[in-house]
């Protein structure tokens, strides 16, 4: 074996020729030899620098340069190998097989780096790191979670206007590990949840361009910022502190205004369904029992009732039980079902009395008064007979509408038998006059 040295630029050249007899000794050699001399003669080696391999001008402590599109260099070895990457001796990670099965790459830091991060970088600058703890950060090199980005990321759709393809997020069930929610684009406008049950499927809507929300169905588009479907009819329940304060109920025939009760809607049961187009209102935890209000078919409403009468028809007691209209009234004044706390006006007020009209007046057996009689009672009372006193007035806090309008027909109806009286007196008196002037 002959080995011929040229020095040039202080960098040593290295040709090899070599002659290898075939005798005993070299044959036992040459499995060594011959692929170590077949690099060395295709190598440059700057001596105490760097190592070229294909080029005379090595940049790099190991420069390969390769004249064709093939395979530059290759690493092979057993299942599990790697090769190391240190930093002044220490070990900081590798690339190889050592994890997972023999198919796997694996580009990580080592074991005993317990504080290193993976980078991977774009002009020098991180673009993604991973933690030691395992943390993902996108333009983040101290990830909090397990994907914390900095910036903002966009999902696209597989497939344009396909729903089953559509950019969204899956949610598993972590005991199953089954696909049980997904949460994207429904369609080309509508942001949404899909549930993996069956009758399930898309429920919840967004239409970010309007702010319209759907739940059962898609937003409706105009100003209905909320809808609400469900086969078996849709409700709203309002709760406060953790209880139950009422809501809305929809079915085919029914809208339904709840209130808090022993369940949350009263419902079929024990309120009787009211015919289509009906609106119902359960107010209070006693009308479970007593529906407290419908909508009769065509369009009746009736309060404390389901079988209205009118277009609005209230069943109302007396006291806390009736009707109050108003602000600063606490409740509806004691024996009245109506209580209305200021003005009312109206072109026409009808009141019907139960009891009976003064026309009794003008019967030949009414006790009328005479009128000293009347007098003197009038200065000792200060009020007329029947009527009430302002004390009284005061006292309840009004007058009864209907009562005062009897009792003034009543005293009306009196004053005419008292003008008829005075005017059967003062024809009888012009009489007399008459007679007497004609005996003058």
């Amino acid at each position: 074996m002959h080995y011929n040295f040229l020095k040039n630029n202080n960098k040593f050249n290295l040709n090899f020729i070599y002659h290898i007899s075939f005798s005993s000794k070299i044959n036992k050699m040459k499995n060594f030899w011959l692929p170590f001399l077949s690099i060395l003669g295709a190598a440059t080696v700057a001596l105490g620098q760097n190592v070229g391999i294909g080029t005379n001008t090595p940049a790099a402590r190991l420069h390969v340069v390769s004249s064709s599109n093939v395979l530059t260099a290759m690493f092979d070895g057993p299942p599990g190998m790697f090769i190391g990457l240190y930093e002044q001796g220490v070990y900081r990670g590798y690339i190889g097989s050592y994890l997972g099965a023999s198919p796997d790459v694996d580009f990580g830091t080592g074991a005993g780096n317990t504080t290193g991060k993976l980078h991977l970088a774009t002009q020098a600058i991180p673009r993604m790191t991973i933690r030691e703890n395992g943390f993902v950060g996108i333009n983040n090199q101290n990830a909090q979670y397990l994907m914390d980005v900095n910036g903002r990321m966009r999902i696209q759709a597989a497939a344009v206007n396909n729903a089953n393809t559509s950019a969204g997020i899956w949610y598993t069930d972590y005991r199953t590990n089954s696909n049980i929610a997904f949460i994207g684009m429904a369609d080309s406008v509508n942001y949404g949840f899909w549930g993996d049950r069956a009758g399930v499927g898309w429920q919840f809507f967004f239409d970010a361009r309007y702010g319209n929300v759907g739940i059962g169905r898609k937003p409706v588009s105009g100003t209905a910022r909320l809808a609400l479907d469900h086969p078996d009819g849709a409700s709203l329940n309002v709760y406060a502190n953790g209880s139950f304060r009422g809501g809305f109920q929809a079915t085919d025939s029914t809208l339904e205004i709840n209130g808090a009760s022993s369940s949350s809607f009263c419902f079929p049961i024990p309120c009787t369904p009211p015919p289509a187009k009906d609106i119902i209102i359960w107010p209070i935890a006693p009308c479970t029992t007593l529906p407290c209000l419908s909508l009769f078919f065509p369009g009746k409403v009736g309060f404390y009732t389901t079988d209205p009468m009118s277009k609005v028809h209230i069943v109302a007691g007396t006291g806390n039980n009736g009707v109050l209209i108003g602000g600063s009234a606490s409740e509806s004044a004691t024996g009245y079902m109506l209580n209305v706390d200021g003005k009312i006006m109206c072109e026409e007020l009808r009141v019907q009395l139960s009891t009976s009209w003064p026309d009794y007046v003008f019967d030949a057996k009414y006790n009328l008064k005479n009128l000293d009689e009347l007098e003197s009672q009038v200065r000792k009372d200060g009020h007329l007979p029947g009527i009430l006193s302002a004390a009284k007035i005061e006292a309840d806090g009004g007058v009864e509408i209907g009562e005062m309008q009897r009792k003034m027909l009543e005293k009306i109806e009196e004053l005419y038998l008292y003008v008829f009286e005075l005017n059967k007196e003062n024809k009888a008196l012009k009489a007399e006059m008459a007679k007497t002037k004609k005996r003058r």
